[in-house]
């Protein structure tokens, strides 16, 4: 029993190692020793409503008096913090994620900032992202929300650049309110929620 397991083995071997029986011509296997890598994580995710908005006067006052309103979100970004070497970055890809709960208008616009608020590059730099108002029924309640996605890549020659920013400047306008009394009864119900993710390449040698 045991010569005819070796006998078995010894064939198994021939087998795996005859010339033949390898489709792939070694030759060709690259020598490369770099490592690609794709990893996405989040950002930032913040929700707009009445309830956080921080201004002197409610948020429908606002409205009825400037007939638009201004909502800022600022927050931190530090590439320097995430990689730890930047030289890896080929690529990245930041996805600025909008529903649109709210009976209004929106145009948004983002910006990298650096350590003493400069501007240094635009997320949006073919114009601000618009979302047109949400389905609303008759009772002020919102059905069907208005939704983008937005995608911006930078390349490695702008790697430099983004290494200067320290924080994410988001804006968000708020335009052509619905102002029935059924949504103005409403209000504090309302929201606009975006989600800020990265995506990058990395080409990482071993």
């Amino acid at each position: 029993m045991l010569n005819r397991i070796l006998i078995i083995s010894t064939l198994s071997v021939i087998f795996l190692l005859n010339p033949s029986c390898i489709k792939e011509d070694l030759s060709k296997i690259s020598t490369s020793k770099d490592l690609n890598i794709k990893t996405s994580f989040p950002v930032s995710s913040f929700d707009i409503n009445e309830n956080e908005y921080g201004g002197s006067l409610s948020l429908l006052d606002t409205y009825n008096r400037y007939n638009k309103i201004l909502i800022t979100e600022e927050f931190d970004f530090d590439l320097s913090n995430i990689f730890s070497e930047s030289d890896y970055i080929e690529q990245l890809l930041l996805r600025v994620e909008i529903t649109n709960n709210f009976p209004a208008k929106l145009e948004i616009d983002a910006f990298y900032m650096d350590e003493v608020g400069r501007t240094l590059k635009s997320i949006t730099p073919s114009g601000q992202l618009e979302l047109d108002i949400p389905t609303i029924a008759d009772d002020g309640t919102i059905t069907t929300p208005t939704y983008l996605i937005h995608d911006e890549t930078f390349t490695k020659a702008d790697i430099p650049t983004l290494l200067n920013a320290k924080k994410i400047l988001v804006r968000v306008f708020i335009k052509e309110m619905v102002l029935s009394p059924e949504v103005q009864a409403n209000m504090d119900k309302y929201n606009v929620n975006i989600n800020i993710g990265l995506r990058s390449a990395l080409n990482v040698p071993m």
